[in-house]
This record gives structure tokens, C-alpha cells and sequence, in this order.
């Protein structure tokens, strides 16, 4: 007999359907532990498109709409395929609510439905690391990089990790959180690290993550991370293990945060940032360690150069209260010596490697000198506008109201096409909302997906019968004094018609927690 469906449908697809169907391992495990069920066909559509797509090797975009469990619908499939294919699949969310929300509550309860056994990991980019070779550097040098209160700050961190409190070694361990400077001192970094030569080598915390990494079958990330590793990844130094499939969930923000990391953006503070490394006016940084008065003098007048070429590009550009950004059409007329002041100082610096014997010292200026390099190319594209296909501005932003230059491509696509789409055997791209008037051809060409499957699934929901919409009259702008005490009021009211069945989202975790309090007794 001649088989209809010569293709035969992978395992892997296969035991989505069984997960999903009725009766079948969902449904099953939720009536043994008592927790209501409801059939989803539009998750049942997206979880067979998503296993199809993994198991035959296309790229997928799906849109689905509230309610969907689109989560469920692309982890079951995508986690089953890695299993049987021997590789990972890496998971990219843009919110870390929504990381938070599969790392602990989705991918474990898919787990333990499938009752297969593999390793989730969420993956932190490497400078969210502790590195003990650069404390015990810092430490050495305490006094002449820091003031008091921040040597205390490296006492507190040494004392953590000296007695294993500091759980992976990472930044979000920490309850008190240190001083940017003094973090960026001690956090682990691509150009220090010494590899197997380190004294600390089998204790790292960004070896052990990375080992875990490699023993994971599930990497959670952000889309920040992603799209950074991939840039890193053309230049040779990857950061991610190899992978077999991405999932891209809230898929509508790729285009925004692939351009951001395809761009530039500089701003005065990054560039104090780095010269504050070497040397700052209260004497300390790694030039004020070695007594160098000809770096230090070489340094402040990098600083002078950087406030005067910022300032110049504020009043080129009449920046201000009335006008908060500009888009820059060709180059612009700006006289500035920054980048030869750079220049001169990063020889320097380089002159110093050369010179000294303290290997610790020659790491960080080394590292320091390459960020350096890094600072005056950037301040020479946007002033050349050398950088094909890229549009560029100017935007007025912090406390200080200090210019920063953007350049981002004006289109990924080409970009993605290439460095993902036709390098990955399989994305997936899912959001509620990715169609433009039931089409998803401009979201795809946006992005680079011109060969790329599509489905569209609606939500599950009556909305007609389980919706309302009713909007607070007289409310105060956001901004005014009086408007988390009418918006409390309003939450109230709400809630109250509709007897509890109300979901209310923040954009601030403080009034989230304010209006908890005062509502509490309200409602219990």
C-alpha cells in the first residue's frame, strides 16, 4: 500500500499530541492533582505547528492570543525534539517576569507531566559574575581605588564568597548591592579572564555556569543576552553553548532590541565610567596604584575633553527643555580632540603593559585599553556616520539631562537573515501580537524570516460575554499627587463589580505592593 503521508511524523510530535489530547497526559495529571482543566484546541494547533517546525527543521511564527497558553504550547515541542535530537533548545523572553514565570513555575510543571528528566538553566551574560582573581586584585589595591565605604564593599563581598554565601557568585545573589564602580572592578569580563592559568580556575562562578550551561538541555534568556551573544558569536567568542532551536516569546520586541544591540550608544557617563577606572579626582583607579603622574594628567584631560565634546554636541544639536532629541542627517560640524585624547591615552596604557611586571595590573590595563579603543571608534562613527544602513541621533537623558548618541540599523533584517535565520535550524517567534491586519509578511521581512512558516490562532475567550470595558472618569495624570489614591479607589470599584474576577496589572512594583496593603482587608 502506498502511504499518503510519506513523511513520517517525528516521536517527538507524536507525544505533543498525547500531551495535549483529550485524556491525554495533561488532562490526566491535572484531574489526578485536582486542578480544573479546559481543553484548548488553539494550544493544541500551535503545540503540533511548533513540534512540526522543530521536528521537519522550518522557522515558525506564531500569533496567539490571550488565554492561548502559548508557554505550554512551544515548550512541550521544543523540549521533546532537544531531548531526541541530543541538543538544547534556548528559550528568549524580553520581560524577566515572564522568565521568572518559566523557570519556576511552566517548565517545572511541564517536567514533571512529561516525567522526563533534564536540565533548565537561566543563563546571565558574563559580567553578572563574580571573579575572585579580580577581588583579590582589588582587595590588594583597596585604598588607592576606593574610598572607605567601597573598600567595605569589597570586604563584604570577599567575606561572602570566602564562606560560600554567595550562592552562583552572581550580582542578584547579593542583598546589598555594591557600587557600580566597584562592581564593574570585580565582575568577571571577557579581556581579564586568564582561563585554566587562574588560581581560582575550579572555584569561577562563570566556569561553573558555563559547565552548566553545557550539561543543560533548556537555556532561559533574555532577548538582550541573545542578541548581544550573537553579535559576540560573529566575532568568534560565544557565549551560549551550541543549540539547536530558539523560541522567541513576546516576539514583537526582536526587531527593537536586535537594533539596539547592532547600533552604538554612547553617553558621557559610560565614557567617566571607564576614565574613573584609571584615575578620578579623588586620587583613586589603577594609574593612581602605580604612581603614574603622566597617565593620570593624560586621563584628566580625556575627561575635560569627553564634558567639552558632550556639551558641544548639546548646544550643536540646542538640546534642551523644549527639545529632548534629534535625528542627525549627515555628519555633524563638531570640532572635538576626544579621540586623539583616547588614542594617546590608550598608548599609553599600552607602553605601561609593556613596562610593568605586576601580570595583575597588565590584565586589567590590557582589558581597560581595549574598552578605551572601543569609546573613541564609537565617537568617530557617529561623527564620520561610517556605519552603512544606520540611522543616528541624539537624545537628552538622567538626572544630569546629558546628551547620548544613538546609531541603530535601519533594517535587522538582512542582519538576522544571516546571523540567525540561516544559521538555526529552527525559530520560533510567538506573541499576541505580530499581524498586521491578519498578516505577518511585514513582521517577517522586519526581522529577516523571509522563509518562515505562519499560524494564527485566536483566543480562547468569549469576549463578548467575559469582557467589559469601562473607563474611570475625572482620573488625574499619572504624574500628579493625588493619582495613586484615585487609583486605588478606582481598583476598588472595580474589583467590587466585578465580584473578584479581576486581574490588575502595574507598571510600578511599589503602588503594586501599596494598593495590596491598603485593599487587603477590604477583600478577605
Amino acid at each position: 500500500m502506498i502511504s499518503l503521508d510519506p513523511v513520517p511524523t517525528p516521536q517527538a510530535a507524536k507525544t505533543t499530541d498525547l500531551f495535549f489530547e483529550p485524556g491525554g497526559l495533561l488532562e490526566q495529571h491535572c484531574t489526578a492533582g485536582g486542578i480544573d482543566f479546559e481543553l484548548r484546541p488553539q494550544q493544541q494547533n500551535m503545540a503540533r505547528a511548533v513540534a512540526d517546525a522543530a521536528g521537519f527543521g522550518h522557522h515558525l511564527a506564531v500569533e496567539a492570543g490571550t488565554g492561548v497558553g502559548k508557554s505550554f504550547a512551544y515548550l512541550v515541542p521544543q523540549i521533546l525534539t532537544a531531548l531526541e535530537h541530543q541538543t538544547r533548545c534556548v528559550i528568549a523572553t524580553y520581560t524577566i517576569t515572564l522568565q521568572e514565570q518559566l523557570m519556576h513555575k511552566d517548565i517545572p510543571f511541564v517536567q514533571e507531566v512529561l516525567g522526563r528528566n533534564f536540565k533548565t538553566v537561566m543563563v546571565k551574560g558574563r559580567s553578572n559574575y563574580l571573579c575572585l582573581l579580580r577581588l583579590q586584585r582589588a582587595r590588594r589595591n583597596g585604598r588607592d581605588l576606593f574610598d572607605h565605604a567601597k573598600e567595605r564593599q569589597l570586604d563584604d563581598i570577599h567575606a561572602l564568597a570566602s564562606n560560600k554565601q554567595l550562592g552562583d557568585g552572581s550580582l542578584q545573589e547579593l542583598e546589598e548591592q555594591p557600587d557600580h564602580d566597584v562592581w564593574g572592578t570585580i565582575c568577571a569580563e571577557h579581556g581579564n579572564c586568564t582561563g585554566k592559568r587562574c588560581p581560582f580556575y575550579q572555584e569561577c562562578y562563570y566556569i561553573n555556569a558555563r559547565q552548566d550551561m553545557m550539561d543543560a538541555q533548556v537555556l532561559v534568556v533574555n532577548h538582550s543576552l541573545f542578541f548581544s551573544e550573537l553579535a559576540l558569536r560573529a566575532e568568534g567568542a560565544a557565549m551560549l553553548p551550541p543549540y539547536g532551536y530558539v523560541v522567541f516569546d513576546e516576539a514583537h520586541q526582536m526587531e527593537h532590541v536586535a537594533s539596539s544591540h547592532l547600533g552604538i550608544r554612547l553617553s558621557l557617563y559610560q565614557t567617566e565610567y571607564w576614565i574613573r577606572r584609571l584615575h578620578s579626582e579623588k586620587r583613586r583607579g589603577i594609574l593612581s596604584v602605580l604612581k603614574d603622574g603622566k597617565g593620570t594628567f593624560m586621563a584628566d584631560q580625556a575627561h575635560e575633553a569627553a564634558s567639552a565634546f558632550f556639551e558641544a554636541v548639546k548646544t550643536h544639536f540646542k538640546l534642551g527643555a523644549q527639545k529632548g532629541q534629534q535625528r542627525v542627517f549627515e555628519p555633524p560640524p563638531i570640532q572635538t580632540d576626544l579621540p586623539l585624547k583616547l588614542t594617546r591615552l590608550c598608548d599609553h596604557l599600552k607602553s605601561v603593559v609593556q613596562t610593568t611586571e605586576n601580570e595583575d595590573i597588565q590584565a586589567e590595563l590590557k582589558s581597560i585599553r581595549n574598552r578605551g579603543l572601543e569609546l573613541r571608534d564609537t565617537v568617530e562613527s557617529f561623527l564620520k556616520q561610517s556605519l552603512e544602513g544606520h540611522v543616528y541621533w541624539v537624545e537628552l537623558q538622567g538626572q544630569r539631562r546629558s546628551p547620548v548618541l544613538y546609531s541603530a540599523p535601519v533594517d535587522v533584517g538582512p542582519v538576522l537573515r544571516e546571523m540567525l535565520f540561516e544559521t538555526v535550524p529552527c525559530v520560533v517567534m510567538t506573541s499576541a501580537t505580530l499581524a498586521v491586519g491578519n498578516d505577518m509578511a511585514y513582521f517577517r521581512h522586519r526581522i529577516g524570516a523571509d522563509e518562515c512558516h505562519e499560524l494564527q490562532v485566536g483566543s480562547p475567550f468569549d469576549y463578548s460575554r467575559q469582557m467589559q470595558i469601562q473607563l474611570p472618569v475625572n482620573m488625574p495624570p499619572p504624574a500628579a499627587p493625588d493619582f495613586e489614591d484615585a487609583a486605588s479607589k478606582a481598583i476598588r470599584h472595580f474589583v467590587n463589580e466585578s465580584r473578584g474576577r479581576a486581574f490588575v496589572l502595574f507598571t510600578n512594583a511599589r503602588f503594586m505592593r501599596k494598593v495590596a496593603d491598603e485593599l487587603r482587608f477590604d477583600f478577605e
